[in-house]
């Protein structure tokens, strides 16, 4: 695994669009994913200010973990990005769906129907969905893998929530009959990363 990678933590995830769109849309979620973070000059002693969230996921009675910064988070997965799409298959026309060359990496997100989970800040049960976002793998991820691939479902995972910019908590989610969708490996990234996309039953606020 690639330790001390320097990789700059992301302040405005929304910035980095054509960084993404290079790199499986997440190139730049994964500056956990090395061994050691550097602290920036900036918010030096706030754990949270570059919008790091947190999920309490486990594939039987193996718990998916990755580097935390924040300590009372150990034995977490480490996340950035956060995103959600609740529509289905039959909430919008073929028309709609229908891919636009001329968008841009937001605009397809959103003809998509995703949006940050920041922006919905649920009071009470919402789903079902879909969720996003990107992971560093410090060599945790094999059972997760194995999931995707077995079509597991996950009864049910803790999400503490922050925001992408200065890391504000917003709260933390109970989200159910959760399935790995998919794990794709972003090659371009300088420390080992996924962009993971989950579906889930529900989800409502602790």
């Amino acid at each position: 695994m690639t330790k001390n990678c320097g990789v700059r933590p992301m302040r405005d995830w929304a910035r980095c669009a054509a960084a993404f769109a290079a790199a499986a849309f997440l190139l730049t979620l994964a500056p956990f994913a090395c061994g050691q973070i550097q602290k920036q000059d900036q918010n030096q002693d706030d754990d949270h200010a570059y919008g790091y969230s947190y999920m309490h996921i486990s594939v039987g009675t193996q718990a998916i973990t990755n580097f935390v910064r924040d300590q009372k988070y150990a034995g977490w997965l480490t996340v950035e990005g956060v995103m959600i799409n609740l529509r289905t298959p039959s909430a919008h026309s073929a028309k709609e769906a229908a891919p636009n060359p001329n968008d841009t990496l937001e605009q397809k997100r959103t003809r998509e129907g995703w949006k940050y989970f920041e922006q919905v800040r649920p009071s009470s049960r919402i789903g079902p969905g879909k969720l996003n976002f990107g992971s560093g793998d410090d060599g945790g991820f094999g059972p997760m893998i194995d999931a995707q691939k077995r079509g597991t479902v996950i009864p049910s995972v803790e999400l503490a929530l922050y925001t992408i910019d200065g890391g504000r908590y917003i709260g933390r989610f109970k989200v159910t009959g959760v399935r790995v969708l998919s794990l794709e490996d972003v090659q371009a990234s300088a420390c080992p990363m996924y962009d993971v996309t989950l579906s889930f039953r529900s989800i409502r606020k602790e």
